[in-house]
């Protein structure tokens, strides 16, 4: 049965979930008209300037569309909470993970003088070539660890920050990025270099 787009309007969003995964296109229309400020706000959190976020609004949007389409969603009247928590998922593990390793903006208050050591100057080719060793190193960490990384490393993030976006207390994160750093200096050791850093 068509329902009208009035009528749509005035249902509740499990009502319109429930309709779509029963097929109705407007149902679904409906759910990002009401839902999309909060999706593009929760974006907004983890996307830097660089990123664009209408390409991830719409991944996002495609996403989720599977995710209602196949029942993934059970009603319990926390829709908003369910989809943060999706959106953060499908960031941290397709956006970071997919991210091109361009420069690593290191500086030195980000990690402690004693955890790191400096590099000699690397020429352009020199450092090309570390940085594709470095993006295969990253590959060899789980990948819990690997967007901990990215987020301190690449983005830039306080230990403080990380922790309020990946809900994990402060001290834990400060101790996963460490034995990441360590594992991350051996994965480079086994690739003829003596730290990650660039």
């Amino acid at each position: 049965m068509d329902i009208p787009i009035n009528k749509l309007k005035d249902l509740s969003s499990e009502e319109l979930i429930r309709l779509h995964a029963q097929g109705s296109s407007k149902a679904f229309g409906i759910l990002i008209e009401r839902y999309g400020l909060y999706i593009r706000s929760v974006i907004r959190k983890y996307i830097t300037v660089q990123e664009s976020e209408d390409d991830v609004f719409q991944d996002i949007c495609e996403h989720l569309h599977k995710k209602l389409k196949a029942s993934v969603y059970h009603e319990n009247g926390h829709f908003s909470a369910w989809l943060q928590k999706m959106i953060h998922n499908f960031i941290c593990s397709n956006i970071y993970r997919k991210k091109t390793i361009h420069s690593v903006p290191l500086s030195p208050e980000l990690i402690k003088k004693e955890e790191v050591s400096t590099s000699e100057e690397l020429t352009a080719f020199e450092k090309k070539k570390k940085l594709a060793a470095l993006h295969e190193a990253l590959k060899t960490l789980p990948r819990n660890l690997r967007v901990l990384i990215i987020m301190r490393i690449w983005q830039g993030w306080s230990f403080q920050k990380i922790s309020e976006k990946t809900g994990i207390k402060k001290s834990t994160v400060v101790i996963r990025i460490r034995a990441a750093l360590k594992r991350l200096k051996i994965a480079m050791k086994a690739r003829g270099y003596d730290d990650p850093f660039i």
